[in-house]
């Protein structure tokens, strides 16, 4: 198996496996994968200095004959360019969410999906985002024009809250779906042939590997990092802007892959006091009641439509924070599994506006999908991957009332 394993890696970087084992999706793994695979080739040297800190030294003779893809030259550049005097601590990498970041992260991701394209491993991305935007569009305009051609108030009324629901439901997969590219035969092939590797050899490999591991166990290391089975590697190295949407957990000695959704419009009011997502849907139900009675002689389809949505929605979100309210938060422990941090939409002109948003995923080590958890910032920043934390977390809409993190190596000892 080592030997076909040896085989395959001149098929593909590191980068492109991560993208191709996590189905056409690029995650920040890749770029960890990357810094490692470049030191593993001899263009830089990894070093473990203390306990998750890693300095990067870049070689001022790289190897001859070793030609660097794009995305990989990339790197270097970055590495490069945050060097002083050739040294640059691992953790003074990360790219941040920054407009520039964002920028630097898209090269990143299509120069990886070109190596594909190349490679016949992807075809383009996906046009799934833009069916389903246009899928919404249509549903809200059906809607108004099949309330204006039914006979019957409440029929109308009906029709016009199942379009806006529908539309608002394709809206929120539109960004869920962006940024995946489609693979070919090939590209699910191989990306099936990887993961049967991560099952027989890259998950023997011993959990508290550091990156400087590296000079021993070569490039193997780097594929490892890419498919997400050595997470103590990926500690402290660069990694992407974007939101992760998968990771892998290790459960009763066995990884497995868990998909991760950070809430921003659904549920309502999640990660908020509950005081505070009460008062307000309790006047969105008063607003809408008031709409709906006192239309109710002379309907207005389009006007009651909304303030139907309105009343489910604010319904809802009611009800939740009352539970919340009444009910005492449920306890959570284990590991931090991934961080995010939500600035606003990148189409959005006025981002800067947008209040920023803390989310930290604890493995829970039952459910195969996992909630990121709104935090504050100051424990966002004390939280890192690997690490371990309690939370009291609110049942309904998952308010943190307090968290406990402890560092990784504290938790070891």
């Amino acid at each position: 198996m080592e030997r076909v394993m040896e085989r395959v890696m001149e098929e593909a970087s590191p980068a492109l496996v991560d993208l191709l084992v996590h189905s056409g999706r690029l995650t920040g793994d890749a770029l960890a994968a990357t810094v490692v695979d470049l030191a593993a080739r001899g263009h830089v040297h990894l070093e473990q200095v203390g306990p998750g800190e890693v300095l990067c030294r870049i070689r001022h003779l790289p190897p001859t004959g070793d030609r660097l893809l794009d995305h990989e030259d990339q790197v270097l550049s970055l590495l490069r360019s945050r060097a002083v005097d050739g040294v640059v601590p691992a953790g003074a990498l990360g790219l941040g969410v920054t407009d520039e970041a964002d920028r630097w992260w898209g090269r990143f991701r299509h120069a990886v999906e070109d190596e594909g394209d190349a490679s016949g491993l992807t075809r383009g991305v996906s046009p799934l985002p833009d069916l389903l935007a246009l899928l919404s569009v249509v549903a809200w305009f059906g809607a108004i024009a099949a309330a204006a051609l039914v006979d019957g108030a409440t029929l109308s009324t009906l029709l016009v809250g199942v379009g806006i629901v529908v539309g608002m439901a394709l809206m929120l997969g539109v960004d869920a779906a962006a940024g995946r590219a489609l693979l070919t035969p090939a590209g699910t092939n191989l990306g099936s042939r990887w993961l049967t590797m991560r099952e027989q050899v890259l998950d023997l490999l011993p959990d508290e590997l550091g990156p400087a591991a590296v000079t021993v166990r070569g490039r193997t290391l780097a594929y490892a990092c890419a498919v997400g089975t050595a997470p103590s590697v990926a500690r402290g190295l660069p990694r992407g802007p974007d939101s992760t949407r998968e990771a892998w957990v290790r459960r009763g000695g066995i990884w497995r892959r868990v998909r991760l959704r950070y809430p921003l419009r659904m549920p309502r009011g999640w990660g908020r006091p509950p005081l505070t997502t009460v008062l307000p849907s309790l006047a969105g139900v008063a607003a809408a009641g008031a709409v709906l009675w006192s239309t109710r002689a002379g309907a207005d389809p389009l006007l009651d439509g909304a303030a139907l949505v309105l009343l489910v929605v604010a319904g809802s979100e009611l009800v939740a924070g009352l539970y919340d309210l009444v009910t005492s938060p449920r306890a959570i422990q284990g590991r931090v599994v991934a961080r995010w941090l939500f600035d606003g939409a990148h189409w959005n002109p006025w981002r800067d506006l947008v209040p920023r948003r803390w989310y930290v995923v604890i493995d829970d080590g039952r459910s195969s999908r996992l909630r990121g958890l709104r935090v504050s910032e100051d424990a966002f920043h004390q939280a890192h991957r690997g690490d371990l934390a309690s939370v009291r977390v609110g049942r309904a809409q998952g308010f943190v009332h307090d968290i406990v993190v402890s560092h990784a190596e504290v938790a070891r000892s």
